[in-house]
């Protein structure tokens, strides 16, 4: 072919060479739908036509040529046309995305294409969840039960039970990951029933998820998320309670707050008492001692708990009773121990005197009483006793013991001495022992002169 050219001077006649010219493709592709969702199919009919256009504008059918499709999403086919450059095809789509069709690449032709755009439509759902039992005792299985619908995306006007669809229970761990415990199916209503259990779990909110929510890849529905509150409560336990009384009224005890085996939790001994009844084992109980420390561990998870007390009255009940709290985040129910018996015989100083009550430096001081215990329903003369005489100078509260006087047959006792301490509150000590309570008459106050 001549060309005539011209640029700062013209020529023409000149041999440039030889241009070739290319057949241009031509491909049509549609699709029977381009929405991918609940209500719609993934799988997507594909069509088109291929074509030949030759550089003198003429077209002829792409007859049985190898064309190749591809999709945004990876997947890819190898097509033949028909005779009339026909094809058909067929994906299967997992989201938005876009579908093409060309020749494959040769040396002498450039491949053409068309696109189709895909276009996933999510519905939005609604999660309607509840407990059947709650609060729930630990160790006994509660229910989920809750309907699942959904909102069309076209004709949505109302909400559609939302059929065969998977719905999870589980917890939230400190990494904010959901971790599933138990699972269920919607029925044709999308109704569904989930059990879970309450042992192993404390009072920490459920969270019931179905959609994407459930699974991240689930693109044809919205997230649903309801969060469930199970109130756990757990039984504690007294156990290996111990008191014992010594001589001197004081009362010390001890046991564990016990949990079930393998409970969620630990106790927080708070509201933790020691009780005593002088009517009997079984009460009326009253208070005696509060704040009672607990601060190590025993049994299934409890807190092993000791303290002091004073005792009220010679013969008595005691137990320790905790009345349950919340402290940790589950209900812990409350328990007491089992009554135990703590008693020794009730003594007392009867008769008590001292003289003079004003004495010289180092003159003579008497002091006599009656030394006694209680048993068959009255007071007797406690025999063989020793008894110390005490004092406690002016401004002191320190006593200190003098002499040493011993309780004859009618548990009378007496002694005599030199004043040698000056001023002073002077009183008679039985000290008790394995058997009997320690006693005191009020102190009586001698001025030496």
């Amino acid at each position: 072919m001549d060309v005539t050219f011209a640029d700062q001077t013209t020529q023409s006649g000149t041999d440039v060479g030889t241009l070739s010219f290319l057949d241009e493709p031509q491909i049509t592709l549609t699709a029977d739908h381009t929405k991918v969702g609940y209500d719609y199919s993934p799988t997507v009919n594909l069509s088109g036509t291929a074509s030949i256009l030759a550089p003198d504008g003429t077209t002829t059918p792409y007859a049985t040529g190898p064309l190749t499709l591809g999709t945004s999403w990876g997947a890819s086919q190898q097509l033949t046309t028909d005779a009339d450059g026909n094809f058909t095809a067929q994906v299967s789509a997992t989201g938005s995305g876009f579908v093409d069709v060309g020749l494959a690449a040769t040396s002498d032709q450039a491949a053409g294409s068309a696109t189709v755009i895909l276009t996933q439509v999510t519905d939005p759902i609604r999660l309607s969840a509840k407990l059947s039992v709650n609060p729930v005792s630990y160790g006994d299985w509660d229910t989920v039960t809750g309907t699942l619908s959904y909102l069309p995306f076209d004709t949505g006007t109302a909400y559609k039970p939302l059929a065969g669809q998977r719905v999870s229970v589980g917890i939230i761990d400190t990494g904010g990951e959901y971790l599933t415990t138990a699972t269920g199916t919607t029925n044709a209503k999308g109704d569904f029933s989930i059990k879970v259990p309450s042992a192993g779990y404390g009072s920490t909110p459920w969270t019931v998820a179905a959609g994407r929510s459930v699974s991240p890849n689930a693109l044809q529905f919205g997230p649903a998320e309801v969060n469930l509150k199970m109130t756990v409560k757990i039984a504690t336990k007294i156990t290996n309670f111990h008191l014992k009384l010594n001589q001197y009224w004081g009362l010390s005890f001890s046991g564990c707050l016990n949990l079930p085996e393998k409970a969620p939790v630990t106790v927080d001994a708070a509201g933790l008492v020691l009780q005593y009844s002088s009517g009997g084992p079984n009460g009326p109980w009253h208070t005696l001692a509060k704040n009672i420390p607990a601060d190590s561990r025993c049994g299934n998870d409890g807190v092993w708990f000791a303290s002091t007390a004073y005792a009220p009255q010679n013969y008595a009940y005691y137990r320790t009773y905790f009345p349950g709290n919340n402290l940790t985040g589950t209900d812990l129910l409350g328990s007491s121990s089992q009554s135990v018996l703590a008693w020794k015989y009730a003594d007392r100083i009867t008769g008590f005197s001292v003289s003079p009550h004003v004495v010289a430096n180092n003159g003579a001081l008497t002091v006599k009483g009656q030394l006694q215990q209680y048993y068959s329903y009255k007071w007797h003369g406690y025999a063989g006793q020793t008894v110390y005489i005490i004092f406690r100078q002016e401004g002191s509260d320190t006593w200190y013991w003098i002499v040493k006087a011993k309780t004859n047959s009618a548990g009378h006792f007496a002694a005599s001495f030199a004043d040698s301490v000056g001023s002073a509150t002077w009183s008679a000590e039985f000290d008790g022992n394995a058997t009997h309570l320690a006693t005191s008459p009020p102190g009586v106050y001698v001025r030496v002169s």
